[in-house]
């Protein structure tokens, strides 16, 4: 992650790097998510620049005792820094409801 790194998840909570952040992810990492496991996929990559990058994708957090357990959408923005790809913004969202099919073009 990059210094300035930040994020949202669902339900829309905001987070940045910090030591605030870092405390939290620890507690999380030795309570409800001690045993948990992400599984994340890479959709598309799209570059804004030679070091910009804006990745979509999935994920899924199982090993928990949320339930059901977190998955959906994700967009993060890598930019690469001495040679390095680092995310600099993670937002993260969980489908309400199933995509709504284009309507039939006319001809």
């Amino acid at each position: 992650m990059a210094e300035d790194f930040d994020v949202v998840i669902p339900p829309g909570t905001y987070a940045k790097a910090g030591a605030e952040f870092a405390a939290t992810l620890r507690r999380d990492f030795n309570t409800v998510f001690k045993t948990a496991r992400e599984i994340a996929t890479i959709e598309r990559i799209r570059f804004i620049r030679p070091d910009v990058a804006l990745v979509d994708g999935t994920f899924e957090i199982t090993g928990t005792d949320i339930m059901p357990y977190p998955k959906g959408l994700q967009t993060m923005v890598l930019v690469k820094e001495e040679g390095r790809w680092l995310v600099t913004a993670m937002r993260r969202m969980s489908p309400v409801a199933p995509p709504v099919a284009a309507p039939p073009t006319k001809r």
